[in-house]
């Protein structure tokens, strides 16, 4: 047996693939592979049946995991930047939303709006947050793959699920699962006034 198979045969080139040689053995299979062909061919072989047998074995984490992370990863960032609403599923009473209102400097109900006016705040790929004035109605919609919270800041409305109909007012928070037709007509003679967050679901 030359020189090149017994290196081959010795197992060092597996260890070495792994990682779990240390630097003197690291040097010893670089030069081996540099003199001997057949030691680099080895190498390659070795690092590519590591790599296919890691990538046939991997987990691959679902998308709710992804989701989950970023979750917590927007909690944690809604602690220290005001701007962003809290997550409105967790929240104890609208006077947690205070904070939001003036960090982002809303405007009072009464806006010389026709219908609706939307501004937009700050949000996330998973997390959508935007403020709502509405005078009259919201037209029917519908939301696959979210999950939307309305807390309700100034006003009144009567939402209608299908054909059941609801009454909310200041100081409610409407839950609105996916795939649910809803649509809404407000009740109170100023504008509603709230606060939208829209959570992606898998």
């Amino acid at each position: 047996m030359n020189k090149a198979a017994a290196f081959i045969n010795s197992g060092i080139i597996e260890t070495y693939c792994l990682g779990f040689t240390g630097d003197k053995e690291n040097r010893e299979v670089q030069l081996m592979a540099s003199l001997y062909p057949q030691v680099q061919q080895q190498i390659d072989s070795v690092k590519l049946m590591f790599s296919d047998k890691i990538f046939a074995n991997q987990i691959k984490p679902s998308p709710a995991v992804k989701i989950s992370v970023m979750k917590n990863v927007y909690v944690q960032h809604s602690l220290t930047n005001k701007k962003f609403l809290p997550l409105l599923n967790n929240i104890k009473s609208i006077d947690d939303l205070h904070e939001c209102v003036i960090a982002n400097n809303l405007r009072n109900s009464n806006l010389p709006v026709d219908n609706i006016m939307t501004q937009e705040l700050p949000s996330t790929n998973e997390i959508t947050n935007f403020a709502a004035w509405v005078k009259k109605e919201q037209t029917e919609e519908i939301h696959p793959h979210i999950n939307e919270y309305i807390a309700v800041m100034e006003g009144s409305c009567d939402m209608y699920f299908g054909n059941v109909k609801k009454s909310y007012s200041k100081g409610d928070v409407i839950f609105i699962p996916p795939h649910i037709l809803h649509s809404a007509v407000i009740t109170s003679a100023q504008p509603m006034f709230a606060l939208v967050q829209r959570q992606m679901i898998v």
